[in-house]
C-alpha cells in the first residue's frame, strides 16, 4: 500500500495459517489430489472500504465459510477495494461453485448489500508445473 496508515489499519484483518500446507496431496475415495483455488472479489465500483467492522466481517465470514465446507483456509489477503484468499477445496466442487458461495456468503454478512461485484477471479495453484503433464501424457 502507497499509505503505511492504511497499512497498519489493515493489518488485523490479515490472516495466515502457516501450520497448513496446502502443496500436500490430500486423499479422497477417487485417490490423491491437489486442488486449491486462489480467488479475489473486488469491491463494487473499487469502493475503498476502511471501516473496520466491515473488514472483520468479510475476515470471519470467509474463516466461518471455509469451516462449513470443510475447505483449507490458507490466506485471506484483504485491501480496501478487494479480498484475496486461498483454499483447499474438494475434487468434487467446481471453481465456480466454490467461488459464487463464497459470494453469497460475503453478501450476507453485509446484509445483502452488493458490496462486491457480481464476479470473481479464480484460479488454481500448486507445487506441479507443466513438466509433470508432459510426463503423463
Amino acid at each position: 500500500m502507497a499509505d503505511p496508515r492504511i497499512e497498519t489499519m489493515l493489518a488485523p484483518y490479515q490472516f495466515a495459517d502457516d501450520n497448513l500446507d496446502l502443496g500436500r496431496p490430500r486423499r479422497s475415495s477417487h485417490g490423491e489430489f491437489i486442488y486449491n483455488l486462489h480467488l479475489v472479489a473486488v469491491h463494487e465500483q473499487r469502493f475503498a472500504e476502511i471501516q473496520g467492522e466491515c473488514c472483520r466481517r468479510t475476515v470471519d465470514m470467509l474463516q466461518a465459510a471455509a469451516r462449513k465446507k470443510n475447505h483449507l483456509l490458507s490466506r485471506v489477503g484483504l485491501l480496501v477495494d478487494h479480498v484475496h484468499w486461498t483454499v483447499g477445496c474438494s475434487i468434487a466442487e467446481s471453481p465456480l461453485e466454490v467461488g459464487l458461495s463464497y459470494l453469497n456468503n460475503l453478501a450476507y454478512a453485509h446484509g445483502m448489500r452488493p458490496l462486491y461485484q457480481f464476479g470473481f477471479y479464480v484460479g488454481t495453484f500448486g507445487p506441479y508445473d507443466m513438466n509433470a503433464v508432459r510426463r503423463n501424457l
